[in-house]
């Protein structure tokens, strides 16, 4: 059998790495809720979110990404902030039937993550928060998600800047 050390109880300071790591993400949901606008109620979403693109952007110590380190290859996806504004088509007929016929053919949304497959690896879809149904609902637990593969979004930007909606 295998053991490992572990700390004092109760004694933080002993634990240095855990909390500085712990802290980081804290920071980092708490920076991504208020430039988005979005409230608490998004918390876990955005702890996700900033986590994702924290593992595929953030060059580390090593050399590299910790999702290149644990995957063995590069991140090759986008990389929208949470909250930002985005337009998306639909696969859902239901919802293709009720568009206008000569529209864009596209919906208002905003991005709220990244859809993962077990273990973390990316699978190539987006999660999306309608704008029609955030702007009708009284907080986020009335929001279902839209799962979008990512050709299917475009980041809405303004002068370069991508634009979060919410926090205008």
């Amino acid at each position: 059998a295998c053991y490992h050390d572990t700390s004092t109880p109760h004694t933080p300071q002993n634990n240095t790495l855990i909390e500085r790591c712990g802290r980081m993400v804290k920071e980092g949901t708490i920076a991504v809720l208020y430039q988005s606008g979005l409230d608490v109620g998004w918390w876990a979403e955005a702890q996700q979110c900033f986590c994702f693109l924290h593992n595929v952007c953030d060059i580390l110590y090593f050399g590299t990404t910790d999702y290149k380190r644990r995957f063995g290859a590069d991140y090759q996806g986008p990389t929208i902030p949470f909250g930002a504004y985005v337009r998306y088509k639909p696969k859902n007929p239901q919802v293709l039937n009720e568009m206008h016929p000569r529209g864009s053919g596209l919906l208002r949304g905003i991005l709220i993550g990244y859809h993962q497959e077990s273990g973390g690896l990316w699978g190539g879809d987006l999660l999306i928060a309608d704008w029609e149904q955030l702007s009708l609902a009284s907080d986020a637990s009335h929001i279902r998600l839209r799962r979008i593969d990512h050709r299917e979004v475009i980041a809405e930007t303004l002068e370069g800047k991508y634009r979060f909606p919410c926090a205008e």
